[in-house]
């Protein structure tokens, strides 16, 4: 019987691509709906010329101990003004969450010592040192009026630049908690019939995890392998 990570659908797809996409958050709704911290609802309005279908989010549980950083932060940006919402409502208001969101998923992989550190702040960091190689040499060389060397310098910091989104790295105990997110997509893969008798053999536990379907797959077919 197969058993998933012992990780969300977002720390799921932060730790195969190392990157927190939208398809991340979107998982971790339907993830909390799932597990009955909200409803999702659809209402369909009749109109004379064409219907209008919007999305009720209602909340049914609280913040639960059990809930990781990213989940409470999510929960609380969904219902910042009350428990009952619309995806409307939520346009110009549930982004101002995304940076601490995000912050949350780099960090737990780095906690759980997946990551020495938070794949954002690598990147961030080599970006940064590709700016410094190809700009620094720029009034160098124009006070030596050397062009050899400006373009030189430069070249050298566009490829570090290029570079620093792969500079990332799991640790080895992060590599293992991929092979094993890699298992769970080959278990997601199967055909319908044979992924709900697994489910139906493995319990809840299993069936919590179905709604990483929507964005595993997909980030571990993109993600870089260890």
């Amino acid at each position: 019987m197969f058993i998933p990570p012992d990780l969300t659908p977002a720390e799921i797809g932060a730790l195969v691509d190392e990157r927190v996409d939208q398809r991340d958050i979107v998982a971790t709704v339907i993830d909390l709906a799932v597990r009955g911290y909200l409803r999702i609802e659809e209402e369909i309005e009749e109109g004379w010329f064409s219907d209008t279908t919007t999305t009720p989010l209602q909340r049914l549980l609280p913040n639960g101990d059990e809930l990781r950083p990213h989940e409470r932060e999510v929960l609380d940006g969904l219902f910042e003004s009350g428990d009952r919402v619309t995806l409307d409502d939520l346009k110009n208001e549930f982004y101002k969450r995304m940076d601490p969101i995000r912050t949350h998923l780099y960090d737990g992989p780095v906690e759980a010592g997946y990551f020495r550190s938070s794949p954002q702040t690598v990147r961030r960091t080599w970006v940064i040192i590709g700016a410094v190689v190809g700009i620094v040499p720029i009034p160098l060389g124009a006070l030596s009026q050397s062009v050899a060397g400006v373009v030189a310098g430069v070249a050298s910091g566009a490829i570090v630049f290029a570079f620093a989104w792969f500079m990332p790295a799991r640790t080895r105990a992060g590599r293992h908690k991929w092979v094993e997110v890699k298992g769970f997509e080959e278990f997601l893969g199967r055909p319908l019939e044979a992924l709900q008798l697994s489910v139906k053999r493995g319990g809840s536990d299993q069936a919590r995890m179905l709604p990483s379907s929507g964005s595993v797959p997909m980030a571990a077919r993109e993600g870089p392998s260890p």
